[in-house]
């Protein structure tokens, strides 16, 4: 299943962070394998426990898509910042992450004999679904729907 937790937004990193310890909201007995997206960054602020991604789970894959070390080196001492930053999300990633795919190659390496490069995103099933639902409301849009995005290099495009 998909799970949802509480997370606040820290003005200095810019970024909504877990409140809640996400493990523990878990039952053990569900417990097999885990797929997290930015584990470096769902980690970086882990609650004080003994219960780790890894322990819990029989195997987790961690999917990364944002390059933080750009986003770090743009920042006002982004020189200083950059390297410790670095040294963390390798930390993270190998403490937390059995099997690590990045979804472009200009993402920095977090554990090379664990990650491999692979694009696994796309529309998953479920928005699919909702937006299904959504057109048959009555708040449905009158005319036809589009999407304006952005290919952002921090999020890995090349």
């Amino acid at each position: 299943g998909i799970l949802f937790y509480r997370g606040k937004y820290v003005q200095a990193f810019g970024s909504i962070f877990p409140t809640d310890d996400i493990l523990g909201m878990i039952p053990s007995e569900e417990a097999d394998v885990a797929i997290l997206e930015e584990p470096e960054h769902l980690n970086w602020f882990h609650p004080v426990t003994e219960v780790y991604w890894r322990s819990k789970f029989n195997h987790v894959v961690g999917v990364i898509h944002t390059n933080y070390l750009a986003y770090s080196a743009a920042e006002k001492g982004g020189a200083f910042k950059t390297p410790v930053l670095y040294t963390l999300n390798r930390w993270m990633v190998a403490a937390h992450c059995d099997k690590v795919i990045k979804l472009s190659g200009t993402l920095q390496t977090y554990a090379p004999r664990r990650e491999v490069v692979s694009n696994v995103h796309g529309v998953r099933e479920d928005f699919l679904l909702a937006g299904d639902q959504a057109g048959r409301s009555q708040h449905a849009f009158a005319k036809d729907v589009y999407m304006i995005s952005k290919m952002l290099w921090q999020k890995g495009y090349p």
